[in-house]
């Protein structure tokens, strides 16, 4: 498949999802659809997103025995709205708060939709943060374990590393916002920039199709000291990750032009030691003049 016809969408659900999604404006001058799918019209009004669709609402919680089959029902009773709006996609990023009754049941229907059109799904989301108590991080984790079985591809932030750094609550919140938008954007840069030596679509779904969690992380710093980058490409990670030795690996190196082919060899040979010894390993390089001495190493695998 071209990079040139590759077609990403991002679609959020509910109010916490609609927050971030508002955030990511600076995907529609790259071609990149955001879809935002709520109960409550109110969401919409404070967002800036084109594409709505808003689910009806018929029912109290309080009085439903079976949550799952209710909530489900009601994405269905859109699916004709849902399948239009992520119509041609390869790949669907979905958006939501795991900390909810809901949402996860939302952003299972609706992968459901995309897989059976034959769409890679990916949920992002972040865990509480510590100070919201242990009922609401145990149930994200929960929900994130629900979602596993039905996102191709489950990428949590692990909120309370972001508070380690010592800054204010609001700056905090935001953090964790801009993360998961630049999660996002290195992704789809892995397979929509040209490089040297390429990475394509086919590549990014045969690692992490039906995988459940993944490890990403991105990590730049200069060429004098590849050992210590690639150690904390797996040690400075603010993504929740289960996975010892990963079995799939996709990663791409970011370099100025002199880049020398030892120098991306020896990034290979220090990440096999972080690796399954029968690990698939697929890399690209991408040349960018801004890079200068330095280098980017982003990786995605299970």
């Amino acid at each position: 498949m071209s990079k040139n016809n590759l077609n990403i969408k991002i679609l959020s659900v509910g109010g916490r999802g609609a927050n971030i999604l508002d955030r990511l404006n600076s995907f529609d001058d790259i071609g990149i659809d955001r879809i935002a799918v709520a109960l409550n019209s109110k969401v919409f009004s404070r967002i800036r997103v084109k594409q709505r669709i808003e689910l009806t609402k018929e029912y109290n919680l309080d009085k439903v025995e079976n949550i799952e089959t209710v909530v489900k029902q009601s994405i269905e009773e859109k699916r004709g709205e849902i399948e239009k709006s992520i119509r041609g996609a390869n790949a669907l990023f979905l958006i939501g708060n795991l900390a909810n009754d809901t949402t996860h049941y939302q952003v299972a229907q609706i992968a459901k939709i995309a897989k059976e059109n034959d769409i890679l799904t990916f949920f992002v989301g972040s865990t509480p943060f510590p100070f919201e108590g242990k009922n609401k991080i145990d149930l994200a984790n929960k929900n994130k374990e629900f979602l596993e079985n039905y996102v191709d591809a489950v990428l949590v932030l692990e909120s309370a590393k972001i508070m380690m750094n010592k800054i204010s609550a609001n700056e905090a919140l935001t953090r964790v916002d801009k993360l998961l938008g630049e999660m996002i954007s290195s992704l789809v840069d892995l397979v929509m920039k040209f490089g040297v030596v390429n990475v394509d679509f086919a590549d990014l779904k045969s690692t992490i199709q039906n995988a459940g969690e993944i490890f990403f992380n991105s990590i730049d710093g200069t060429k004098s000291d590849v050992g210590g980058l690639v150690n904390d490409l797996f040690v400075k990670n603010q993504f929740a990750n289960k996975n010892n030795k990963l079995k799939k690996v996709l990663y791409v190196i970011y370099a100025g032009k002199d880049v020398l082919m030892e120098e991306i060899g020896v990034i290979g040979e220090k990440l096999k030691e972080n690796l399954d010894s029968n690990a698939r390993v697929i890399f690209g390089v991408i040349n960018e003049e801004k890079m200068g001495d330095r280098l980017k190493i982003v990786l995605v695998g299970c």
